[in-house]
């Protein structure tokens, strides 16, 4: 899927999560509730959030230029066989969060990105009174080990040392409670 595809599907979740908090005000009191709506959301966007990293983690031109993509070790984190790493239509191959998401946090610092969001009792800005609230959704990201530092031993896994983010275990969560 090309990056505008992508854009698009972003901009509906977008749109669909603006629609859930008019019917809901987004406050310090709201912020932690259950509501089956969020669930359905967190269903629809954690795996376009999941193949967009696939993405960008093997086709994006910042990636196949960074070090890590002829590093030593390259075939522990790219899906290979026998030492080769495996490719289709020249593309490398990659599975598991822990290995995309070591590759976008590696190129593009995703753990320090953050979205912001506004309570909307608080637009006035009221002395003392935060009104808004940001969120670091990669920010667990930051804790991996990095590739320079990693010794090769065989067997020994990598990537490591990944917190794996609240919402991608809540995503899971409710995948795996369906069956």
């Amino acid at each position: 899927m090309e990056y505008h595809n992508y854009f698009e599907l972003f901009l509906v979740i977008e749109d669909r999560l603006g629609g859930y908090l008019r019917q809901l005000e987004f406050n310090q009191k709201t912020e932690s509730l259950y509501s089956g709506s969020i669930s359905l959301l967190l269903l629809q966007t954690c795996p376009v959030i999941e193949s967009y990293m696939v993405h960008l983690s093997t086709r994006s031109e910042r990636v196949l230029d960074h070090p890590l993509y002829i590093w030593k070790g390259a075939n522990r984190l790219w899906e290979s066989k026998n030492g080769t790493i495996k490719e289709r239509s020249g593309v490398r191959l990659i599975d598991g969060f822990s290995k995309f998401s070591y590759v976008i946090q590696n190129v593009f610092k995703l753990s320090a990105m953050r979205c912001r969001f506004y309570y909307s009792e608080d637009f006035q800005k009221l002395p003392g009174v935060d009104h808004f609230n940001d969120i670091k959704p990669f920010q667990t990201l930051k804790s991996f080990v990095d590739y320079q530092q990693f010794e090769l031993e065989k067997g020994k896994q990598f990537p490591v040392g990944l917190e794996t983010p609240k919402w991608w275990t809540a995503y899971n969560k409710i995948k795996h409670d369906m069956d």
